[in-house]
């Protein structure tokens, strides 16, 4: 006799990640700290693409930003965990609305964020540089590396 009770965990990682394209991002959450069978695919989502936008606020979506305070950043996370940080292949900042005193944290947070992130292949950092702590270095860099003279 066969057995026909099937897990979503049993199917191959590609239909994994399709089907948790479908949820919702704190889902997704929930999914990957529930079930360890579904917690490398829903990782791969909440992991692959993130977006950043800082302002004043606390923890909310925001058209697809996630909209934080420094408390609530993807940073430490991303800085204490190297395996997380390998998945990220897409990182957008947006600095907005902060004091020249909180970006400069985000950016030493960020600098050493990205430093394990490995698999990354699209990295876009949006400010206004009236307020940039580090008087145009972040340009400087990403135009330097985007160009092979790092």
């Amino acid at each position: 006799m066969t057995n026909l009770n099937m897990h979503l965990g049993d199917l191959p990682l590609e239909t994994q990640n399709r089907v948790l394209q479908f949820c919702s991002p704190s889902d997704v959450a929930v999914i990957s700290r529930t079930h360890s069978s579904l917690r490398d695919a829903a990782e791969r989502i909440l992991y692959g693409h993130i977006d950043i936008c800082t302002r004043q606020y606390n923890l909310l979506y925001d058209n697809s930003y996630l909209v934080l305070d420094e408390d609530e950043s993807p940073l430490p996370t991303l800085i204490t965990n190297p395996r997380k940080a390998s998945i990220v292949k897409a990182l957008y900042v947006h600095f907005g609305g902060i004091s020249r005193h909180s970006m400069h944290l985000v950016v030493e947070k960020l600098a050493k964020a990205l430093e394990k992130m490995s698999a990354l292949v699209d990295l876009r950092i949006v400010y206004n540089t009236r307020t940039d702590p580090c008087g145009g270095r972040i340009s400087q860099v990403i135009r330097s590396v985007s160009n092979g003279q790092s």
